[in-house]
């Protein structure tokens, strides 16, 4: 899709229309070393984050006058996380610009947590870069507009894993567990699936371009099977395992 799309969607006009290409291109898309690092977007990404994390630290320093440095700590990570980001790029449309090799389009990548919020990250970068600060903290205030009215001291957003650690922790579980059942792709985009065990019964499988990003994908699923279903659930699923265990005996 041409990417004066996208101008229109975030209301930007580059001025240097490379900068937004490389913001969009995934590693994959250039295979040939022979490219230069700048034509594909971790450098940007890189340099997005450090803007982001700037640009919400200050609306929170300067607009919860009252928080003390742990709840804006807390508020900056629920808002500036992986989940977070993707909602954001899945907003503006942004996989439907993302280049990247046919493989990665045919599983999916595009539509990968991780990859999206990369995107996202090297957009805000290549914004900062073209237009300068006052423009890309107007785009990330106005985008992340609604995710930062969600957030209160008494309503944080937190990561998938630390939700979850802290649901298992009120039921007197033991810790989530994360278990390495696969790794698939090349060398340099590998695809990480985990398990996830809560109380030692299997509840999700997760995936990503990182471990991490494999364990908050499996979390996050685990916290919507088990919001559905209850923790009755994981109750019921070892008294079936045990069951089926005594009449093996």
């Amino acid at each position: 899709m041409e990417l004066n799309y996208l101008e229109e969607i975030i209301e930007i006009d580059f001025n240097d229309k490379n900068l937004l290409r490389s913001a969009l291109t995934h590693k994959s898309f250039l295979n040939d070393q022979k490219h230069d690092l700048s034509e594909f977007n971790q450098r940007l990404e890189f340099l997005g984050d450090s803007v982001l994390s700037l640009v919400i630290s200050e609306y929170l320093f300067n607009n919860n006058l009252n928080d003390a440095e742990g709840t804006l700590t807390d508020k900056r990570s629920g808002l500036v996380n992986e989940l977070s980001l993707a909602s954001i790029a899945k907003s503006i449309d942004l996989h439907k610009f993302i280049l990247m090799s046919e493989d990665e389009y045919e599983r999916k990548g595009n539509a990968r947590s991780s990859t999206l919020a990369d995107a996202l990250e090297a957009l805000i970068g290549a914004i900062f870069l073209d237009m300068g600060y006052k423009v890309v903290d107007k785009f990330i205030l106005k985008f992340m507009d609604k995710a930062i009215n969600n957030i209160n001291s008494k309503n944080i957003i937190k990561d998938p894993k630390s939700r979850l650690q802290e649901l298992v922790q009120a039921q007197g579980f033991k810790p989530p567990k994360y278990l390495l059942i696969n790794k698939t792709g090349p060398a340099h985009m590998p695809v990480f699936e985990v398990q996830v065990e809560v109380n030692d019964v299997f509840i999700a499988i997760g995936s990503g371009e990182r471990k991490l990003n494999s364990q908050q994908d499996g979390a996050a699923k685990a916290i919507e099977i088990l919001e559905k279903n209850g923790f009755d659930f994981i109750n019921k699923k070892k008294s079936v395992f045990r069951r089926f265990f005594n009449n093996l005996k």
